[in-house]
């Protein structure tokens, strides 16, 4: 995953300073997984049987979608 960010700051009088920034948060649109159910609730009956709990490896949540930000 990738974020960027690109500022320019602008020097006005002696003491005052003005930046224009801007921001973009996951540049390549990655579906990045942050939250993957690991628990199973019960062992399978048989080795070759799949999981009992449907929700097993089942994925929770992923990281947000590109976001671009402009901050002055």
């Amino acid at each position: 995953m990738l974020d960027l960010r690109v500022a320019k700051t602008w020097l006005l009088g002696q003491n005052t300073t003005v930046e224009l920034a801007g921001e973009v948060f996951n540049v390549f649109n990655e579906n990045t997984t942050l939250q993957l159910n690991q628990r199973m609730d019960e062992p399978a009956p048989d080795p070759g049987d799949p999981p009992p709990d449907p929700t097993f490896q089942r994925v929770g949540e992923i990281v947000s979608p590109r976001v671009l930000r402009i901050v002055a």
